[in-house]
Parts: structure tokens; C-alpha cells; sequence
């Protein structure tokens, strides 16, 4: 209760006592002045060069479920880029499971799944259905947005969780994501995730320029609606 409590005043904090302005709804992800330009070079060298051959793999993994996810989000008005969240969560492998207990594409904790509509229980586990994830995934981003009026801050939250970011927000006084990194009211760890989304959709739609390798896109409908007995 005490903490439910807590979330609501820093909610209020965060959305009243700072001025925004309302941008499109289906608006961008973020600009390139929004980033911590040190740490955008440092993985685009990362992903490029030292961890290439994983990367092309879970560029490879994702292209068997991104027409579909791609669609889900358009459907939701989310920003095609977001797209790559799941490919930073977890490399579109569907089985990921973290240490912390997350699992699937869009790395669920068993509780965020179930309060969106997954079915987590000893039986079935629908965190890794890539079909039903993904609209859990959509619907989550969808009140994380709305908490946040930005898609990278929403996208903040979701890897360290509304109320981090929120108490950020309230403490540097802006909601500039750059400035709360910069100033260290966000964990490095969250705001290197906002940028290897980034990082990661640029390298995808540069890949000539930085010798990536093609791939067929392909529509893989047997993989999607597989939900694993526990």
C-alpha cells in the first residue's frame, strides 16, 4: 500500500509539476540529439565489430516473427522502432530466460505477464507465444507511454521500471532523457538500453554501409503461437 502510494505521488510529480509538450502519438522513438553521443559510438563499434557474429544472429532470429510484430504495433500506433526493444531484451530468441526469471522475446517477469494477459502457470507459459507477447508487450509500452508522453522514457521504464524513472524525472527536474543519464538520475544500464534500441535499428537499415549481410524477410507463423508446458 505504502509503495502504491509512493508511485501515485511520484506520478503526480512527474506529470504536473514539469511542463511537456504532447508530441504525435504515433511520433518517433527518439532523435539522435536525444543520446549520450560517447555511448551511441561505443556500441555501434560493439555490435559492428566485437559482438557481430551474435548480433547478425539475433538480427537473423527476429526476422522469422518481425512482420508480425511490426503489425501488432501498427495496429497498437507504436513506433516501428521499438521493434528492436526485443531485440535487445532478449535477441528474439523465444526460450530467453534471464536470472532474474524473465522469459520470452519481450522478457516478462511471470507477474507483468499475467496483469496483461498471459497465461503463467505450471501448466502453460504464454511469455513465449511471440503472438500473445507481443500484444502484452504493445499493451504494456501503450500505459507506459501514457504515464510518460515518450516513447524513449517509456522505453526507460520498461527496463527499469516506471517508478526509477519517474523518481528520476522528479529529482532532475526534466524529462530530457539525456540530461537525467547525463546527470546520473538514471542508471547507466537503462539509458545504454534506450541506446542500443537506437543503435541496433540503425545498423538494421544501414547495413550496407557497415557490411551487414541481407536477409529474406519471411512471415514464420509456425513459431508464433507457442506457449511452452512448464
Amino acid at each position: 500500500m505504502i509503495r502504491k502510494i509512493k508511485t501515485i505521488v511520484l506520478v503526480f510529480f512527474a506529470l504536473f509539476a514539469i511542463p511537456f509538450t504532447s508530441g504525435s502519438f504515433r511520433g518517433k522513438f527518439l532523435d539522435q540529439n536525444d543520446l549520450q553521443e560517447d555511448r551511441a559510438r561505443f556500441w555501434f563499434n560493439f555490435y559492428s565489430k566485437n559482438a557481430r557474429k551474435t548480433f547478425l544472429q539475433h538480427l537473423a532470429n527476429g526476422e522469422d516473427f518481425r512482420i508480425h510484430i511490426e503489425s501488432i504495433f501498427t495496429s497498437y500506433g507504436i513506433p516501428l522502432e521499438l521493434y528492436y526493444l526485443g531485440l535487445i531484451e532478449s535477441g528474439y530468441k523465444r526460450m530467453a530466460i534471464s536470472k532474474a526469471r524473465a522469459r520470452g522475446p519481450w522478457q516478462f517477469m511471470a507477474d507483468t505477464g499475467i496483469k496483461y494477459g498471459l497465461r503463467v502457470d505450471s501448466e502453460i507459459d504464454e511469455r513465449v507465444d511471440v503472438s500473445k507477447s507481443t500484444r502484452a508487450a504493445g499493451k504494456y509500452l501503450l500505459d507506459l507511454y501514457d504515464i510518460f508522453h515518450s516513447w524513449a522514457l517509456a522505453s526507460a521504464a520498461y527496463n527499469a521500471g516506471e517508478s526509477k524513472v519517474l523518481g528520476a524525472i522528479r529529482k532532475g527536474e526534466t524529462r530530457d532523457l539525456r540530461i537525467l543519464c547525463e546527470k546520473r538520475f538514471i542508471p547507466q544500464e537503462t539509458c545504454d538500453f534506450v541506446t542500443k534500441i537506437w543503435v541496433a535499428k540503425e545498423l538494421d537499415l544501414r547495413r550496407n554501409e557497415f557490411g551487414l549481410p541481407e536477409f529474406k524477410r519471411v512471415n514464420n507463423s509456425d513459431q508464433l503461437f507457442r506457449s511452452r508446458s512448464i
